[in-house]
Formats: C-alpha cells, sequence, structure tokens
C-alpha cells in the first residue's frame, strides 16, 4: 500500500508504484511509474536481515536520489502546502511528487512478486547460452538455455523474469501459433512446424550472435507487441514472425546495391516483386519489376554507397512492403516503394537482409513489432 498517494490521492496523477519483498533474494523491488513521461523504474534494496512471515516493511524512497529508507515501524509524517514533513524514522521534507512512502507486505516467494512488462526497460543485450555472461550491463537479459529461464541483470545480480505472463497475453498464443512445450516458448505458421524462440526484456532488444556462424541460427528472439530489434553490422533479423503480423523500422546500409530487400524466414522465395516512384534533381520516373528470390523493400544506388529507407510490412500468406527512402549518390534519389513476396509456410521469423548477390550487413536497423 502507498500510504503517502492514500492521503494524497492527487499525487497519482504523478506516479504510480508498486513495492514487494523478495523472498528469494531477501531484498526490496521497488516498480513505479511517472505518468507525465510514461516511463516504468524499478530499484533494488538488499535486507540486512530476513523478514519474518507476516511482518512489515515501511519503505520511504527519495525519487530525486533513489535512497530507501527501511523501518519495521510506520513512519510519521504530515502533508501541508505540497510538502510532506516526516519526523520518523527520519527527519526530512520532500515535494510530494519526489517521494514514496509504502507499506510492504511478507511474500513467500519470488513468483508471488508480479513483474513488470518487458517494455519497462529501454535497451537489453539478449544472451542467449547455458552459463551466465561474463560482463553484464545493467538491464542486459540472459536466457538459460538448460533451465529455459529468463533473467535480467539489475547491476549486481541476475533477477528471473516470469516471461510466461506476457506470452500467454498474446494474439499468437490465442491463435494456436504461439505455446510452452515443456518449459520452452516455441513458434509455428503451420501448426506441424514448431521451433524454439526465446522471450527477452526492453523495448529495444539486441541479440548477441554470430551472423556469420551457423551455429547461432538457433538464436531467434520472441518480440512481445511493441519490442523492437536492433541490428548492428548484421544481416539476420532474428525475431520470431508469422502470419498475421504487422511490422515497421528503419534502417541504413552502406553498401552498393540496386533492389534489396529481405528473404522471409532465410528462404529463397520465387515471386518478389516491387513498384518504383522515384525523383531526383534532374528527374522523375516511375518502373515496375518481378522475379525476386527476397521481399524487396526499396531501389538503392549502384553509385555510391549510402541507403537509408523507413518501412512497413504486414505477413499474411504475402507479406506486403510499403517503404520511402533515400539513396545518396551523385543525383541525391528519393523514393516511395510498394512491393510483395511469399512467406513460407514453415516460415518461423523475418529474415535474412539481401539483394540479388549476397547477404547485405546493415550499419544499423530497427525493427518493431506493431500487432
Amino acid at each position: 500500500m502507498d500510504l503517502l498517494q492514500k492521503d494524497v490521492p492527487i499525487l497519482t496523477k504523478i506516479y504510480k508504484a508498486k513495492c514487494f519483498y523478495d523472498s528469494q533474494n531477501n531484498r526490496i523491488i521497488l516498480y513505479y511509474k511517472n505518468h507525465v513521461t510514461a516511463q516504468t523504474l524499478v530499484d533494488f534494496y538488499n535486507l540486512p536481515i530476513t523478514l519474518s512471515p507476516s511482518s512489515f516493511l515501511y519503505v520511504i524512497y527519495d525519487l530525486r536520489t533513489r535512497v530507501f529508507n527501511v523501518s519495521t515501524e510506520p513512519p510519521i509524517y504530515t502533508v501541508s502546502n505540497s510538502k510532506v514533513y516526516i519526523t520518523s524514522p527520519i527527519n526530512a521534507v520532500y515535494d510530494m511528487d519526489k517521494v514514496i512512502i509504502y507499506r510492504i507486505s511478507w511474500y513467500e516467494t519470488d513468483t508471488d512478486i508480479p513483474i513488470f512488462t518487458p517494455l519497462s526497460v529501454p535497451y537489453s543485450r539478449l544472451y542467449i547460452q547455458s552459463s551466465a555472461p561474463t560482463s553484464p550491463q545493467l538491464y542486459d537479459s540472459w536466457y538459460n538455455t538448460d533451465t529455459n529461464k529468463l533473467f535480467y541483470f539489475n547491476g549486481s545480480a541476475w533477477i528471473k523474469v516470469d516471461w510466461t505472463k506476457w506470452v500467454q497475453n498474446d494474439i499468437w498464443y490465442q491463435l494456436g501459433k504461439l505455446r510452452i512445450n515443456n518449459g520452452q516458448l516455441q513458434v509455428s505458421n503451420n501448426g506441424t512446424n514448431w521451433y524454439q524462440v526465446f522471450p527477452a526484456i526492453g523495448r529495444t532488444v539486441e541479440v548477441i550472435a554470430d551472423d556469420t556462424n551457423s551455429a547461432d541460427n538457433f538464436k531467434i528472439v520472441y518480440l512481445t507487441i511493441g519490442q523492437a530489434l536492433l541490428l548492428r553490422n548484421k544481416y539476420r533479423i532474428r525475431c520470431a514472425c508469422v502470419n498475421p503480423s504487422i511490422w515497421s523500422g528503419m534502417l541504413k546500409h552502406s553498401l552498393n546495391s540496386w533492389i534489396y530487400g529481405f528473404k522471409p524466414s532465410g528462404v529463397n522465395i520465387s515471386d518478389g516483386a516491387i513498384q518504383i516512384l522515384r525523383a531526383t534533381n534532374i528527374e522523375l520516373g516511375c518502373a515496375g519489376y518481378t522475379g525476386f528470390s527476397f521481399v524487396p523493400l526499396i531501389e538503392g544506388t549502384t553509385v555510391e554507397a549510402d541507403n537509408w529507407v523507413e518501412f512497413n510490412f504486414i505477413v499474411l500468406s504475402q507479406v506486403y512492403s510499403s517503404a520511402t527512402g533515400r539513396a545518396i549518390s551523385t543525383w541525391p534519389t528519393g523514393g516511395v516503394f510498394t512491393a510483395r513476396g511469399s512467406f513460407p509456410g514453415n516460415g518461423y521469423f523475418v529474415g535474412t537482409m539481401t539483394n540479388r548477390i549476397a547477404n547485405i550487413f546493415v550499419d544499423y536497423m530497427v525493427i518493431t513489432r506493431q500487432g
């Protein structure tokens, strides 16, 4: 119970807080959302002693300094003129929107603690392996392939996350194209061919994998709606994808190339087609091309290596894409592009960036699952 918000209800317009006792790690976990910035944040406090069952703790949390004051006695405070005056267990004065005062109940296990959504963290690198990463950064995530457990790094320890909750709320799960089987998350486009994919936290996720090593090809991340995958000097778009789904993204690459796009699920197709409306500072034109082994996104430049594109596509039995982009060359070219191509019946991830000749390692790409 957030005592201060109970006494001053207007604070619910500024933040919403929840605080829990994590018995597995003997720590306090605090989640709070700023309704002005729409950011959900998390903080931790390691307790020096173990909390007894059925007991209470009282937390005073300074939102400016992120400092906890924890006591077994209820705090004594008054509220006046948008200020909070605390006289016990500390003497302090806060602006009403700069402090959280919370009473925590005892919880038996960490599984009783509601975990924030995967979108709560702005960026996370995902490691898919049997052992914990040796030099993690704050909010890195690790999927333990031996135990099928997901963890994130809070700056000092790996914290387990119950990923099953948000998976079961996914439309793919309700359509029977996503399932949890023997502890593994699996996806299928046709209901016959099932592939393991891996959940992650982070509004933007970067999968730690080597695109030149086929042993890493299995590392495909499952994105919930609103999550994005980041590629840097990569060509494998490692996010699970089935019919139906909607995607958007932006990319830049520095490779002389004409028509380029992606092979859905890394598979050659035969019906890729694109329609083009292009303009330079000296001409305006249109064109259409068919017979590609991939889904085209854009007409690039073969003169100089500097291309970028903003795109959207929907996956049904066919992939339908639309894009706008610019190719910087001797005559800068801008264009609008619509394209299509088949999505394999047994496909399960977005695909691999390519042109008619080879894979394209994009400099930078972000692709977001929209639906």
